[in-house]
């Protein structure tokens, strides 16, 4: 009786024994957040690691994230395959990694001497991004949430795991790039002006200097994308807005779908983009993947998202659509003193 009540009680204790550090030796760092509060200076001496958490992300080449509360990079590229040191691992694994401390591009990191697969375990929640601006980087390996509108998506192509699914999202924060390797079930052309929810491992982007430049999120896990909002079956049934609303003043915000805009054509670029007016001279410029040569005076319809560009709104990722003939465009009046002294905050 009494061998039996103390194997429930190992079991009972198995999950804590296992996300102990398992008597690693003096000196040894046993937490990523141990890791992550190095300086550069200190992480660069290779001090000796030892964390066991639940792998988040996996790279397409080589390297992993890996959680026990606080999420670290993992440099998967010193170990030996042939030596069986760096398993099949996939994102669930709950996982000992052995290796060394290393300053790494942005934050520290661990270069990896062995990785051993304990189990399986859930992803740590994903948890609303933290900062602005430059102090974003503090989210660097963090699994983080947000929620907004998808302005692109497409497939790239490949087998099995390596198929990744690219998408540029509208969210209250700015413009996010996000990444889904492996398979889904989800249409890339049926995602665009969806309302979605993303999680994943945020990645910083850095300079050679070392400084934090940009993000992007990853994920391998298809349940990372969720679309609580499917978009209208036409692009062009979508609000309607005048050229000098655009982006303007509003109690609720401008919104992040698509917009609709109508005017006459005064240039276009095929393939980068074209200038509608309307009757009272306001104008907009509007940024376009299409190839179709618009004529100057052609009335058209543009669907797509404003964003503000060198101070000013710009629609991208517009498609449009002929609605009228040609009509003959006024120039407006103007003297050589205002364009050389128009410093681009006054109305385009």
């Amino acid at each position: 009786m009494l061998r039996n009540f103390l194997v429930l009680g190992l079991l009972f204790l198995l999950p804590e024994i296992l996300s102990a550090g398992g008597g690693a030796p003096e000196g040894t760092l046993t937490s990523c957040g141990d890791i992550r509060n190095l300086s550069k200076q200190e992480a660069q001496q290779g001090l000796p690691v030892r964390v066991r958490g639940v792998v988040t992300f996996v790279g397409k080449e080589g390297g992993l994230t890996v959680d026990d509360g606080v999420g670290v990079w993992v440099n998967t590229n010193l170990l030996d395959i042939a030596d069986h040191n760096w398993p099949s691992v996939v994102v669930g694994d709950f996982v000992e990694i052995r290796g060394r401390s290393h300053k790494g591009l942005y934050a520290p990191i661990i270069n990896a001497d062995s990785i051993t697969v304990l189990g399986k375990q859930n992803l740590p929640e994903a948890k609303p991004i933290k900062g602005f601006g430059f102090m974003l980087g503090m989210n660097d390996c963090q699994r983080i949430q947000v929620n907004g509108v998808v302005e692109v998506a497409e497939v790239i192509s490949g087998e099995g795991s390596q198929r990744e699914l690219k998408m540029l999202v509208a969210t209250e924060i700015g413009r996010v790039r996000f990444v889904l390797t492996g398979k889904t079930d989800h249409s890339a052309s049926d995602l665009v002006d969806c309302e979605v929810s993303l999680a994943g491992v945020f990645m910083t982007e850095q300079n050679a200097s070392g400084q934090f430049i940009g993000w992007i999120i990853r994920s391998n896990y298809a349940e990372d994308l969720t679309v609580n909002q499917t978009a209208k079956n036409d692009a062009f049934e979508v609000q309607q807005v005048e050229l000098n609303d655009i982006m303007a003043f509003s109690p609720t915000g401008p919104g992040l779908h698509l917009k609709l805009v109508h005017g006459v054509v005064t240039l276009s670029f095929p393939g980068r983009y074209f200038y509608l007016q309307d009757e009272i001279g306001a104008s907009l410029k509007v940024n376009t993947r299409r190839k179709d040569f618009l004529q100057r005076g052609e009335i058209v319809e543009a669907s797509g998202f404003f964003h503000l560009d060198n101070e000013r709104a710009e629609m991208f990722e517009g498609d449009f659509r002929k609605v009228g003939g040609d009509i003959s465009v006024v120039p407006l009046a103007t003297t050589a003193t205002e364009l050389t002294s128009w410093t681009g905050r006054e109305v385009f």
